[in-house]
């Protein structure tokens, strides 16, 4: 009886606790309500931003600390927002409007500007917006619009679930970079692993210094009368015009491509004379000795410091070179004017040139010679000065070379600006075998490397000497004009043949020869494995036959169908790891994709059973990296086969294999184990 009567008057102990607790939360959520209008409940992820400091910096601000009670309240009452309109010239985001670039002047769409009136407004279309920041995770906060091109100050209160009424956090700051350099020893420092200018250094290479030992890219000499010169070949600078000469380095190629547009006999530079006569190369500027020679280098210069020139005449493609005599007449320019006609004719003008250095390494050169091609050029006289192309290239040999020389596109990986590889496809019968194999023609690039047509004053021209090789990793897009005579004397021809043999002289000038791809920039010809078939979106086979050509007024005109002006190329690459060589640059695939079918109605001649085929041929050539992250996937193990041996369960299975005996033979031996583990 005694613990009942206990036990109710802890009861109601508890009861009047929680009736008292109960009026003290209404009591603090009544009062909270009226300071604070929105229902949210309070969560703290954030910190508040009292001033600003740097990083481990001895100038840091002193931070504002605003307290915060260590609780959160909870809000019930509905949203509400208030505004404050600013007048017109006040400013509501205090000191700074970032759009405010001209003073007492009111800038344009700027709607925070101090000078722009009402009035002034009202021309804006929009108002510039500023970079700030408003921290939406609170129920209250400050909102700087534009309404109506008025700046207004937006008070915004807000009623969802989940924002921040007050922060119980200590205080904070930022960390950024504040307060300016003091000492110029600390600017170097902050300069380290940034982006800066490269010095111009004075190029040791453009004074001649016997002292020094000539190795790769070592600048090269000559020696005429006028005393000691840098080596260079003719080149353009802005124009197509031969303005400068470029300096011709030790141990490396050199092509350049200019125009002349004063041709006449007084000119030097078309003299191939000019070149060699009197002129020597300096094998190794230490064996020049300026002291001795007391400044006379050419009259005191040894043969075998000093060597000479040996020119040789060849053909247009630098082929059948044959030696020359100094007193023949091929070495001088003469020009002839014809009255009547009114035209100038030069003989003998420098078309081109190559020198080939043959070398022996520190030692210098040895032997050079002089490859030249000279041409007759007629032009009017009198009229419009005429241009004339000219090329000049130098190239390095070792002399103990034996002129078999491959070049690669990179070993194995393609480098960037090298030419790609290409190869025709053979089949070879051998009996009742038959082998694939790559044919490559070294001696011509088209056959070797993958090529376009060249652009030679607006005209498509492909040869062995005007090409334009594909080089990987740049894109490339070039326009020409192609001109073609399609002729047949079979009689009863008809204009689908006459149109498919237009159509294949501008497949030929694409030079479709060559279907094999390298994949590496050091493919070889006798591993099939090497190499990658081109892709086609249509064959070419298909596209001839899609040509169809017709004759209409009386075989007057011919109307050729689906020609064909317009080959875009696409290079798929990747770069992969080859053992431990990384990033090495493989080719994926080349596809070859035509277009700009179009439709031409062309004379036809009856008397040569011709037509004169004119058109513009647009090639693109885009490259696509496929390189994808590299992952490291390790091996599958092996599988594993356990098998217990046939005699595993010898004690328990008879020979006969009966289900019954191996029951009761198990249950007799787990029996005599019980027993013997029980009386241990």
């Amino acid at each position: 009886m005694e613990l009942n009567t206990k036990m109710k008057v802890i009861i109601f102990i508890g009861l009047l606790a929680s009736v008292a607790i109960a009026k003290d939360k209404a009591t603090t959520a009544a009062s909270t309500t009226e300071k604070y209008s929105s229902s949210t409940i309070a969560e703290e992820n954030s910190t508040v931003a009292n001033s600003i400091c740097e990083d481990n910096s001895t100038y840091c601000d002193n931070s504002t600390e605003v307290p915060f009670s260590n609780f959160t309240t909870i809000s019930s009452k509905n949203e509400t927002v208030k505004k404050e309109i600013a007048s017109a010239g006040q400013s509501v985001h205090g000191d700074f409007c970032t759009c405010d670039l001209q003073e007492n002047f009111c800038d344009i769409n700027c709607c925070c500007d101090k000078d722009c009136s009402l009035e002034n407004k009202e021309v804006f279309q929009y108002c510039l917006s500023e970079p700030r920041f408003y921290d939406t995770r609170y129920c209250d906060y400050m909102k700087y619009i534009y309404i109506n091109n008025t700046p207004v100050k937006w008070h915004i209160n807000q009623n969802g679930l989940f924002c921040i009424i007050k922060s119980n956090h200590p205080p904070s700051y930022i960390i950024q970079r504040k307060h300016p350099i003091r000492t110029f020893v600390e600017t170097r420092t902050e300069k380290v692993n940034k982006f800066s200018w490269r010095k111009e250094l004075i190029n040791e290479n453009d004074i001649f210094n016997s002292s020094k030992k000539i190795l790769y890219g070592s600048s090269m000499w000559l020696v005429n009368r006028r005393g000691i010169h840098k080596f260079g070949l003719l080149n353009s600078f802005i124009t197509n015009r031969c303005l400068i000469k470029e300096a011709v380095f030790y141990l490396k190629n050199l092509d350049t491509k200019c125009s002349q547009n004063e041709i006449f006999e007084d000119n030097p530079y078309i003299n191939l004379k000019y070149y060699f006569q009197n002129v020597y190369l300096i094998t190794n500027p230490m064996l020049v000795n300026l002291t001795k020679w007391k400044q006379k280098v050419f009259e005191n210069c040894p043969r075998n410091v000093c060597i000479s020139i040996v020119p040789k005449i060849c053909e247009n493609y630098l082929t059948n070179c044959e030696d020359i005599k100094n007193d023949t007449k091929i070495l001088t320019v003469r020009c002839n004017v014809s009255l009547i006609t009114k035209m100038n004719t030069c003989y003998n003008v420098v078309k081109k040139l190559r020198y080939n250095i043959f070398h022996n390494g520190t030692k210098g050169a040895v032997h050079v010679e002089l490859l030249a091609v000279l041409n007759n050029i007629t032009h009017e006289f009198g009229g419009e000065s005429s241009e004339f192309d000219q090329e000049f290239s130098v190239r390095f040999f070792w002399t103990n070379s034996t002129g078999d020389v491959k070049d690669l596109s990179g070993n194995p990986g393609y480098l960037i600006n090298k030419p790609i590889f290409t190869g025709k496809l053979l089949t070879i019968k051998n009996g009742s075998d038959t082998l694939l194999k790559i044919k490559r023609n070294l001696t011509d690039a088209k056959e070797s490397f993958l090529t376009i047509p060249d652009n030679i004053d607006g005209n498509c021209v492909l040869n062995e000497t005007h090409f334009t090789r594909i080089e990987f990793g740049y894109n490339l897009i070039t326009k020409c004009k192609y001109r073609s005579i399609s002729f047949s004397t079979r009689k009863g021809v008809n204009g689908t043949e006459i149109c498919r043999a237009l159509q294949r002289s501008v497949l030929e000038m694409w030079n479709f020869n060559n279907t094999m791809i390298g994949f590496f920039g050091n493919a070889d010809e006798n591993n099939l494995d090497d190499w990658i078939k081109a892709l086609y979106k249509k064959d070419l086979n298909s596209l001839l036959n899609s040509t169809l050509g017709y004759f209409s007024s009386k075989m007057g005109y011919l109307s050729c169908l689906n020609l064909v002006n317009d080959l875009e190329i696409d290079i798929f690459h990747s770069r992969i790891d080859i053992n431990d060589l990384l990033d090495q640059e493989k080719i994926l695939a080349v596809t070859f994709s035509f277009g700009g079918f179009t439709n031409r109605t062309l004379i036809f001649n009856k008397n040569t059973s011709s037509v004169n085929y004119e058109t513009s041929l647009k090639t693109t050539v885009t490259f696509y990296d496929l390189t994808t992250q590299k992952r490291k996937k390790a091996v599958d193990p092996p599988s594993l086969e356990i098998k217990l041996p046939y005699d595993f369960f010898y004690p328990f299975v008879r020979i006969n294999n009966d289900c019954s005996n191996i029951r009761l033979n198990v249950l007799i031996f787990i029996l005599t184990l019980v027993i013997v583990v029980h009386f241990k």
